[in-house]
């Protein structure tokens, strides 16, 4: 959300100049209440997770100095503290006080999901996140980084998918990347599961570091998981 928000700014308020920081703190403080034109204009702008690097020297840059920052600072027991970007399901809750933000989100909404794109930002496949998430440099954040992907079951239908998956995981490998964790089941299910929670109790899903049964989850966390991309391959 802070790469995406710095991304927004520089590029509509310094660089082309098609809106002013006024213009823009009016229309967060009114949570784009009658600016909806100007909120579109934001969510267009590039956003991580595209394997776009005008987008992705931003996040990558706010990972660096927020690691580079907390080493120089002791814990209450005289250690250093220890980069982690592990946020479970805070996420979503963290979220509801913070108002909207200079990439378009909402007042209220889910922040993004540790370092995985903001949801529905990242439209040119998990190939492109993965490239992404690569630019930042994994090694700062000592304490390791959380990754959800969600991926279309309709993929494991054939052997090429298999091979494809393979293929993705390489990747994975390939850009250094501390953590990845797949959620294979389609939107279908999971609406499902919401409705009818009693025929869908063995039904598992991974959340952010851990697997809960998707029934015995709070609603706005399994909203937040059923509005995850799903991703083919």
């Amino acid at each position: 959300d802070v790469g995406d928000s710095l991304t927004a700014i520089k590029k509509l308020v310094f660089e082309e100049k098609k809106i002013t920081m006024d213009q823009l703190c009016n229309a967060l403080e009114k949570n784009f209440e009658g600016y909806d034109d100007l909120r579109q204009m934001l969510l267009k702008v590039p956003k991580f997770g595209n394997d776009d690097d005008y987008a992705d020297e931003q996040t990558a840059w706010v990972m660096h100095t927020l690691c580079q920052e907390a080493i120089k600072h002791k814990n209450t027991r005289g250690g250093v503290k220890i980069p982690v970007h592990i946020p479970l399901s805070s996420y979503v809750r963290g979220g509801w006080p913070i108002g909207a933000l200079p990439s378009g989100r909402l007042a209220g909404e889910p922040l993004s999901d540790s370092i995985a794109p903001t949801r529905g930002s990242d439209v040119s496949g998990p190939t492109a996140i993965l490239k992404s998430v690569g630019k930042i440099d994994n090694a700062e954040v000592f304490a390791g980084i959380t990754f959800n992907m969600r991926l279309d079951p309709l993929i494991f239908k054939d052997e090429y998918g298999f091979k494809r998956m393979a293929d993705l995981i390489r990747t994975f490998v390939d850009q250094k990347m501390h953590h990845i964790q797949f959620n294979v089941v389609s939107s279908d299910t999971l609406k499902a599961a919401q409705k009818e929670p009693d025929k869908y109790k063995d039904l598992v899903v991974r959340v952010a570091g851990y697997v809960a049964r998707f029934v015995e989850l709070p609603t706005k966390i399994q909203d937040s998981i059923i509005t995850r991309t799903v991703h083919g391959l």
